[in-house]
């Protein structure tokens, strides 16, 4: 019996203890709000804004794509393994 606990402990067969929930557990909230937030004033521009405010529409399009953009990696740095 003793032997077989041994064999099963070095292959493997025996479950590891649990560790910390995998990334997707920790949603960050506020960043998804945010997120949604830009999404949402980004299709409002592309498509209600009438006239592209000599090239200013395009530009806050642009900022607002970096920001969600920053916002991905905000979520990615706090999920990364410690």
């Amino acid at each position: 019996m003793a032997v077989g606990i041994a064999l099963m402990t070095l292959t493997g067969c025996v479950a590891a203890p649990p560790g910390p929930p995998p990334p997707a557990a920790y949603p960050h909230p506020a960043i998804a709000a945010a997120q949604a937030h830009i999404q949402s004033a980004a299709a409002i521009l592309r498509d209600r804004a009438a006239s592209d405010f000599g090239g200013h529409k395009a530009a806050a399009l642009r900022w607002l794509a970096a920001a969600d953009q920053q916002l991905q990696e905000a979520k990615a740095y706090a999920n990364r393994p410690q």
